[in-house]
């Protein structure tokens, strides 16, 4: 039952966080083009003004996505996963399973990391999934293998500039790709509640908060969980954009008396790897850890001896490369959370969730 409910919480938060964008993966896409157009709207259309280019030195970090094999079949499996009366409702895929099922294959996988290496890019994370690559190189070189210029742009609607390439990467391998990841940072995600918009002030949080405010327990009561629904032998996987504060969480912990017995573990990902430490993800910001101490807080009042790893990941690179970790620890951790919306979706997430779908 805790499993059922949680996984109905994380499905909410889903969708919730990635909009309704019409972008789709084009599967008819020639050798060496993109299958997504791997380009932001405000720079095709004009919108964003020009501000200069991108330093030719600058390190830059992206991620090379394959297109997995048997799209198609993906699709149907997910299907009847999911439909009480298919022969296969819940008989769910190991990581090991969608990986022999659906992985591109070794040969395109060497064939991208050759490709990476020959244009002076740094391989920095292979995943045994295949179907994504994790690399580094200065912009100089980012701009040869993916013959575009890496420009800094004013955003039309918000008060920051952003980088991005110029026009759509065309790379020189013979079958095309599905996505650059980390090429713009035009769409970074933000706490959900910024999303919705934080100037107008409800009814609700000018009352006394005591009057509107839900203990724990209460909250356990209304979800209809008692004592026997503590998540024991479950982890829960939290990701998060910005870090958080581990001493707001144990003193949430001790002002409501919860009695948590589980292990909460942060993740690092990408660059972040060096400055994860000491329990927490220091990159630290205020504004975004706040929603995130909830989002712990929440699995640990629901699920008091549930592990949590939290995935902690900073903007752009590092969040693609953050759902492959969250797919690859698919066989311990069945149930996934956020509470971060991204304004511009990548069609290539869509697949990746699709996989974890397939995975329960």
């Amino acid at each position: 039952m805790l499993k059922r409910i949680l996984g109905l919480l994380v499905v909410l938060s889903w969708l919730f966080a990635l909009p309704c964008v019409a972008a789709e993966l084009n599967y008819n896409a020639g050798p060496g083009q993109m299958m997504a157009k791997n380009l932001p709207d405000a720079v095709t259309d004009g919108t964003a003004k020009l501000v200069g280019p991108m330093s030719a030195s600058q390190t830059m970090r992206v991620s090379i996505q394959l297109p997995i094999q048997n799209k198609a079949k993906l699709d149907q499996l997910v299907s009847d996963l999911y439909d009480p009366k298919s022969p296969n409702f819940h008989k769910w895929l190991t990581v090991e399973q969608v990986i022999a099922q659906f992985a591109p294959s070794q040969d395109d996988y060497n064939a991208v990391i050759n490709f990476a290496e020959s244009n002076g890019l740094k391989v920095e994370k292979q995943w045994p999934s295949r179907d994504n690559l994790g690399v580094s190189g200065t912009v100089a070189n980012i701009e040869k293998a993916f013959n575009v210029k890496m420009n800094v742009y004013q955003h039309p609607t918000e008060n920051r500039t952003f980088y991005s390439n110029d026009r759509t990467p065309v790379v020189n391998l013979p079958f095309p790709l599905a996505h650059v990841a980390g090429l713009d940072n035009y769409s970074i995600f933000r706490p959900v509640s910024q999303r919705q918009g934080t100037a107008q002030t409800s009814n609700a949080t000018q009352q006394d908060p005591q009057t509107v405010a839900y203990t724990p327990s209460q909250i356990r009561t209304a979800y209809g969980l008692d004592s026997s629904n503590t998540g024991a032998g479950q982890t829960v996987g939290v990701f998060i954009v910005g870090g958080y504060n581990p001493t707001a969480i144990t003193q949430f912990f001790s002002q409501y008396s919860i009695p948590y017995t589980g292990t909460i573990t942060p993740i690092a990902i990408g660059s972040l790897t060096t400055t994860c430490t000491n329990g927490s993800c220091e990159i630290y910001n205020q504004a975004y850890s706040t929603e995130v101490e909830i989002d712990v807080e929440m699995v640990a009042l629901m699920a008091p001896s549930a592990n949590i790893n939290v995935y902690c990941s900073q903007q752009g690179l590092d969040w693609s490369q953050a759902f492959e970790q969250m797919k690859a620890d698919g066989n311990t951790v069945k149930v996934f959370s956020m509470s971060m919306a991204v304004s511009q979706d990548d069609p290539t997430d869509d697949v990746v969730l699709e996989e974890m779908a397939a995975q329960g």
